[in-house]
Order: C-alpha cells, then sequence, then structure tokens
C-alpha cells in the first residue's frame, strides 16, 4: 500500500489548477507563480531548481539541523584522475562535528536525450565520497555503504531513487577496476492516474498535484529518519536496474 496519509499543502493549492482570484496566502500565491515559471522555462533559467527549493522548503524538508544547498562542486577520483561533480540541489545535515552529510540529492532533468539514471547513479556515489571524506577527518571509519535516496525533477514532473551505494564501488572506479558487486537502483514513480503523461503534465492536474505532494511529504518523514530506520523508501519500489 502507499502512503496514506493525506498530503497538508494548503487546500487553495490541492483544489485549484491555476491561481484563484481574491486575497490569498503569501505561499499559495508564490506556488502558482513558481509552478507556471517551472512549466513554461526561459532559456538558460533555473525555474525548475527555483520550484523545487520552494516546494520542499513549503513541505518542511529543512528543518533542526537539515539545510537544503545549492550547486555542489565536489571533487571525485575516478580513473586515477580527479574530476568535479555537479549537484543541483541537496538535502545536507549539519551535526556537532560538522560532518555535514548528503541525505538527498537532486537533479534536474534537462534534455531528453540523456540518461537521469546514470547521472543519479554517479552523484549517488559522489554523495557517498563526500560524506566519508567527512567522516575521516572528523576521526570516524568510513560507512562502507549507504543508501543515498535522490529525485529527479522534470520540470514540475519528481520521481524517487534510492541506491545502495558502498565503498568498494566507489574504490573501484577511482581505480578503474571492475565492480565486483551489483549496485542496486530503485525507481518510485508517485501513482498518478496517467503514467504515460507524467513527465508533461507534471503537477499541474489536480490528481497528479495531489499524489506528488503526499509522496514528497512522506519522503521527507523517512529522509528524516534515513538513519533510524534502515533501509525504507516510500511505497514498494520496483527494481529499475542493477548495474554490474
Amino acid at each position: 500500500m502507499f502512503l496514506s496519509s493525506p498530503p497538508t499543502a494548503s487546500i487553495t493549492i490541492l483544489d485549484n489548477l491555476d491561481q484563484p482570484p481574491g486575497p490569498l496566502l503569501y505561499n499559495d500565491i508564490q506556488f502558482f507563480a513558481y509552478k507556471r515559471s517551472a512549466e513554461h522555462p526561459e532559456p538558460r533559467t533555473h525555474s525548475c531548481i527555483d520550484f523545487t527549493i520552494f516546494l520542499l522548503n513549503l513541505l518542511g524538508y529543512e528543518g533542526g539541523h537539515r539545510l537544503l544547498g545549492l550547486w555542489a562542486k565536489e571533487p571525485f577520483l575516478m580513473a586515477g584522475r580527479r574530476i568535479i561533480a555537479n549537484i543541483d540541489l541537496f538535502l545536507m545535515k549539519l551535526d556537532e562535528l560538522r560532518i555535514n552529510e548528503y541525505i538527498l540529492i537532486v537533479h534536474e532533468h534537462k534534455h531528453s536525450n540523456q540518461n537521469p539514471q546514470a547521472t543519479v547513479i554517479a552523484k549517488a556515489i559522489v554523495a557517498l565520497e563526500h560524506n566519508n571524506c567527512k567522516r575521516v577527518k572528523a576521526g570516524l571509519q568510513r560507512l562502507p555503504d549507504k543508501e543515498i535516496y535522490a529525485i529527479v525533477m522534470k520540470r514540475t514532473a519528481p520521481i524517487f531513487y534510492r541506491v545502495h551505494v558502498t565503498t568498494a564501488l566507489v574504490d573501484a572506479l577511482a581505480t578503474s577496476a571492475y565492480p565486483q558487486e551489483e549496485t542496486l537502483v530503485l525507481r518510485f514513480i508517485p501513482p498518478v492516474p496517467n503514467q504515460q503523461l507524467y513527465s508533461a503534465e507534471g503537477m499541474h492536474p489536480l490528481a497528479n498535484r495531489r499524489s506528488v505532494s503526499q509522496c514528497l511529504e512522506g519522503s521527507c518523514t523517512r529522509y528524516v529518519n534515513h538513519n533510524r530506520r534502515k533501509g525504507i523508501f516510500i511505497g514498494r519500489l520496483p527494481v529499475l536496474f542493477i548495474v554490474r
């Protein structure tokens, strides 16, 4: 069974295709403005990321020691060469040891001819390596593996991912060695009425908007508790593919 609790976004957002007339709450006005901008992006703008930041803040992703950040550039060793990986948007957990751990990464899917799954895997690997480097600097041991959560955002249509990344995989990529372990990638598409049109329609149809809001809120709960309850995610995720 999927998430059973109703979304907590405002009735104005959930019951109106477009901004209704009359006095509205500030967040309601902002939602429709950001959504419209993301649905009809201008060249060389980041309207999709702007909409995603607003949406995640609206649904409580930031709070406590969790902060949203933009445009991280992370060094990473691949095939003996140091490269720079770009992370569009991320949720980071801060603690007393200043480990600053990635708990969610967001990738904007701009180009239809590119494979977002490959990008998600690469950025998930970079996220684990960043987390482990911070742990080593704080005097802690590297984590042998971790579930890295990700969202691929195409305009207003998020798709959820979970990538099981191991240090063995990170080390194999650093030295161009063939990975000895499989990498499991899970994907979840919100249960909207028409999944074939989902990437084009996004959150515009009201049924889609309710489903996506529900998924994002449920995901937030699991990201917040990711260290307490290992290996959980929204719904049942089908295996997208296994990387060998």
